[in-house]
């Protein structure tokens, strides 16, 4: 398993520019709204379709999500969760930068007080 690559699955809050950018870094990358088949999805058909694609989700809603995986537990195979949180990483363009654009680093967050003394 180690050295495999895992796809991700950005929930809806997330913009597609982020699933784009990983993308083009060479990441299996996939935003929910970039696919008209799951924007209309419950949280449960999200999981699920995350489960039965083996790919990690990254959201923020932790009190929808993780009910849902504790029900899912005992029946098999899930897709794995990440939580997040805006008020820890606020996704605000102004609390980003990028860092060396081209050369497959991070975008990474930045306090907006280090952004003012650049």
């Amino acid at each position: 398993m180690a050295g495999e690559e895992v796809g991700l699955l950005l929930d809806e809050m997330f913009s597609p520019v982020i699933a784009a950018e990983l993308s083009k870094l060479g990441h299996d990358v996939i935003a929910v709204v970039d696919r008209p088949d799951l924007r209309s999805e419950s949280d449960e058909e999200i999981f699920a379709w995350a489960s039965t694609d083996k790919r990690r989700l990254l959201t923020e809603n932790v009190k929808d999500f993780r009910p849902i995986m504790l029900r899912a537990l005992p029946t098999g195979p899930l897709c794995g969760l990440l939580f997040t949180s805006s008020r820890a990483f606020s996704r605000s363009r102004k609390n980003f930068r990028l860092a060396d654009q081209g050369t497959g680093r991070m975008v990474v967050p930045v306090s907006p007080s280090v952004l003012s003394a650049s």
